[in-house]
């Protein structure tokens, strides 16, 4: 797999869906920006699980974004690896617009991250 825009963009399509659990592998997975703008949209909901590792990604913005529009989660768990990851601040200022979460389980490893000020 090299892309996963039309998973973002058909994700967000979907109405009714409260849980969604997707981890994502492999090298030519370039971007998870259409799939941060596709998680956005679903209003309804309330548990997202979400891995993302050994990949090609370099930014995780979109995807911050992303799940800081998504007003009724209550659950969040987020695992990130890669070592092209360098930023987690918008990750942490969408986090922090969910004021109705209850849980959060959040891993971060071997990536190029030398700052967390943000989260």
């Amino acid at each position: 797999i090299t892309s996963v825009d039309e998973l973002g963009r058909g994700i967000g399509n979907i109405s009714g869906l409260t849980r969604l659990s997707l981890s994502l592998q492999g090298e030519g997975i370039t971007s998870v920006d259409e799939l941060g703008r596709g998680i956005g949209k679903i209003s309804g909901l309330t548990s997202l699980d979400l891995a993302v590792g050994d990949t090609g990604i370099t930014s995780v913005d979109e995807l911050g974004r992303g799940i800081g529009n998504i007003s009724g989660l209550t659950r969040l768990s987020l695992s990130l690896q890669g070592e092209g990851i360098t930023s987690v601040d918008e990750l942490g200022r969408g986090i922090g617009k969910i004021s109705g979460l209850t849980s959060l389980d959040l891993a971060v490893g071997d990536t190029g991250i030398t700052s967390v000020d943000e989260l």
